[in-house]
């Protein structure tokens, strides 16, 4: 279980995050959403523990994240909306840098690259240079090394942003089946359709408040009609915005 506990964050007078709070269990897909600038990415880094927050606590399990920072290392995948990748390395040998640079030990790794070459569908490239892939490869790439030390929590900033149709759906199995296997997924993106078709929770801020979060079902269910995610994000973002 991810708990997210009343968590704020400013930049100077700038209030990015004002007491975001949310809950979700293994298996769960959250899609998180908002305008440009609604404090997104900072909440990602927040619960990823690339970033502290000014108040508040992240919990993942009975574990504070900011308390255990060898959390983030073993139990936290992050991929953020540029893959860090190293495009001269061959994409094994970058997968074995980043497990090296993770201190797992030989056995780990050899053991975890072949399972995420295989899940992340990289197999057959795996002797390839990275400056050689196409965008959705590098993707998968960078998926891969968020996968590589078996996380519990993945959370992958835009990882459709650049894609075509087709990178798009296949990322979009990944992610299912990531979940299927008991994963708590979180990604953040601008194409709403893409929450509708894969999330099974959703998120909505604005100015560093949650405007809406439960189960997709719910939220796009309420007042006892179906209705389309992009409808009810507008609504809410403009009543925050009149």
């Amino acid at each position: 279980m991810l708990n997210v506990e009343a968590i704020s964050r400013s930049y100077g007078r700038f209030l990015a995050l004002n007491g975001l709070s949310f809950s979700i269990g293994k298996g769960a897909i959250l899609g998180f959403v908002g305008p440009n600038g609604a404090g997104k990415t900072t909440a990602m880094s927040i619960i990823t523990g690339l970033l502290a927050a000014d108040s508040g606590a992240v919990h993942l399990g009975d574990d504070e994240v900011h308390a255990t920072p060898s959390l983030v290392k073993s139990r936290i995948g992050f991929l953020p909306e540029t893959p860090p990748l190293y495009t001269a390395m061959e994409v094994s040998e970058y997968l074995r840098f980043c497990g090296e640079a993770r201190g797992m030990d030989r056995q780990q790794l050899g053991e975890r690259l072949e399972n995420v070459l295989a899940n992340t569908g990289l197999s057959a490239r795996r002797n390839m240079p990275i400056s050689t892939l196409s965008r959705g490869y590098r993707q998968r790439a960078g998926l891969a090394q968020a996968l590589l030390h078996d996380p519990d929590l993945l959370v992958l900033d835009e990882p459709t942003s650049g894609l075509d149709p087709a990178q798009i759906l296949d990322m979009h199995e990944l992610l299912r089946g990531l979940a299927a296997q008991g994963k708590i997924v979180i990604f953040s993106t601008h194409i709403l359709s893409e929450v509708e078709a894969i999330a099974s929770h959703i998120l909505i801020i604005n100015h560093g408040r949650c405007l809406a979060f439960g189960e997709r079902s719910a939220l796009l269910g309420a007042d006892g009609k179906e209705r389309g995610l992009t409808d009810l994000f507008i609504s809410l973002v403009k009543k925050r915005n009149p």
